[in-house]
């Protein structure tokens, strides 16, 4: 899992030139365990082995790292959505199981 938070680190200070904040640090790093315990074992969550790879992992951390510094980091609810809407659109190709994707991902993930 390591060598994912450094993805998502370097990613985050590629796309804005700077080190990831501690708040965003803390919600890369959710994601990043989130999708760590998914990508293993995503069968249980649908009929399709390896539907979801490490393109859908680096697209979402792409994603949220475009849209996080934008938002109030007071924002709860803001930063809650960015976070639903990448994974709706990175993670969203098999309807029956996308509810249940976020549901992982925002299990890790703590808003204060």
């Amino acid at each position: 899992m390591n060598d994912l938070i450094l993805t998502a680190n370097c990613l985050y200070s590629s796309i804005n030139g700077y080190e990831p904040p501690a708040l965003e640090a803390t919600l890369l790093k959710a994601v990043c365990n989130a999708y760590s315990k998914y990508y293993p074992d995503q069968q249980a969550f649908h009929s399709q082995p390896n539907f979801h790879g490490p393109r859908d992992f680096y697209k979402l951390v792409e994603y949220v790292s475009r849209k996080l510094p934008n938002c109030n980091p007071r924002d709860h609810d803001g930063r809650r959505h960015i976070l639903e809407r990448g994974i709706r659109r990175n993670f969203g190709g098999l309807p029956e199981a996308t509810e249940a994707i976020i549901d992982i991902f925002l299990k890790y993930v703590t808003w204060s």
